[in-house]
């Protein structure tokens, strides 16, 4: 089974827009019209996954109960695992996710489970 048949056979409403592409619900949101894009690229060595309503790709793989692997060929060179970011770039991510998290608290806006755990994340960095 090829990397995006394993994505493919746990998402709702998938259709074949063309060829190694297709559409489905997003499973990290209510969708109610499909908006996450699914690419197979190198021969279907790696697979790109994309949702048009702003949902993270990893937020996307768990909600199916899969992780980064499952976008990646397995390879032992380390040639497509995740990049990383510098502390800088980690700080600058914090100051704004903590930012926004207060302007929205500010404006009565309640934040959802996932904005919750990057709110707490960000803080535990902060004074780690």
């Amino acid at each position: 089974m090829s990397k995006a048949e394993t994505i493919l056979e746990r998402l709702e409403m998938v259709r074949k827009t063309g060829i190694s592409k297709w559409i489905a619900r997003c499973p990290a949101h209510d969708d109610g019209t499909p908006s996450l894009s699914v690419t197979e690229i190198e021969g279907g060595n790696r697979v790109l996954i994309h949702c048009h309503g702003g949902c993270g790709a990893l937020d996307v793989l768990e909600s199916i109960g899969l992780d980064w692997s499952a976008l990646y060929p397995d390879d032992s060179d380390n040639r497509y695992r995740p990049l990383y970011r510098s502390n800088q770039d980690q700080r600058a991510i914090d100051d704004m996710i903590v930012a926004i998290a207060q302007a929205r608290r500010d404006k009565g806006e309640r934040l959802n489970e996932s904005d919750k755990q990057a709110l707490i994340q960000a803080k535990l960095r902060a004074i780690g």
